[in-house]
């Protein structure tokens, strides 16, 4: 499975990745970033056994799975179907090849079960088993299914102040609790860097990404994820589903009438 140059996104509709992107690509200082996280991967392949990517389908796991696919080519790669997913999503994972895990419970039924959107709070404990329920058992699940010793996660700092603080703390190498290796090949990548790499190996990517440029929301407030928070009400996150993705919004507004107002 390919993931490099002639697998792009329709010419005519990527609008997410820009000229500005392939002089970045040029910079030594990204080079050299490259270079720096496929020697990481080589290095967790000194350890033994495979590597299993985590793919979100969004711009960071895209391009994680392509430095660890250049490196292992054939090593898995696993996406978590929250049940509330866009068909953008679906379609590039069945692009890549992605095996698809699904959760014990979807996202709507952890959200219902603690309360959110007028729903009668019936697990207390559910925003804390939030992670456990939507990743981390599927990702245990899946790598015990494959076999696999490495887990690779799309991981950057930059995101938030927590992550920049695990990051300082076990590094982009380490082995979890669980027994298994942690790679973190993109710990120090920036926004600049993920969309300069996707533009430089012409990657297909998730065309969510150029309908949320196409409609001027920024770069940094593009997500993937369709997580019913109130964060995702003040960046745009309903209206772009509901002009984009207007089943998916309809099954959630059905469910959740209150981000009816933010779209």
């Amino acid at each position: 499975m390919q993931t490099g140059a002639g697998g792009a996104n329709d010419a005519r509709s990527r609008r997410a990745v820009t000229d500005a992107d392939l002089l970045y690509a040029r910079l030594p200082d990204f080079q050299l970033r490259v270079e720096r996280s496929l020697a990481l991967v080589k290095r967790s392949l000194m350890r033994g056994g495979i590597i299993a990517v985590s793919f979100s389908g969004g711009k960071d796991s895209t391009v994680l799975l392509d430095l660890v696919r250049r490196v292992q080519s054939d090593a898995p790669a696993v996406w978590f179907d929250s049940g509330a997913e866009l068909d953008s999503t679906r379609d590039l994972c069945a692009r890549y090849g992605i095996i698809v895990i699904h959760p014990a419970l979807t996202v709507i039924e952890v959200w219902k079960r603690m309360g959110y959107g007028g729903h009668p709070r019936t697990d207390p404990d559910a925003s804390l088993n939030l992670q456990r329920i939507l990743i981390d058992e599927p990702a245990e699940r899946a790598m015990r299914q494959l076999g696999a010793e490495i887990s690779a996660i799309g991981l950057r700092a930059e995101e938030s102040p927590a992550r920049q603080k695990s990051a300082r703390y076990h590094g982009p190498l380490f082995r979890t609790i669980s027994g298994w290796v942690r790679l973190c090949p993109l710990l120090d990548w920036k926004y600049a860097d993920i969309w300069a790499y996707i533009a430089s190996r012409n990657l297909a990517y998730n065309s969510a990404y150029d309908d949320m440029a196409a409609m001027g929301i920024e770069r940094k407030y593009q997500r993937i994820s369709t997580l019913l928070d109130g964060k995702a009400a003040t960046v745009g996150r309903y209206v772009y589903l509901k002009r984009c993705e207007p089943a998916l919004f309809n099954r959630l507004a059905a469910e959740f009438p209150k981000i009816r107002a933010y779209a």
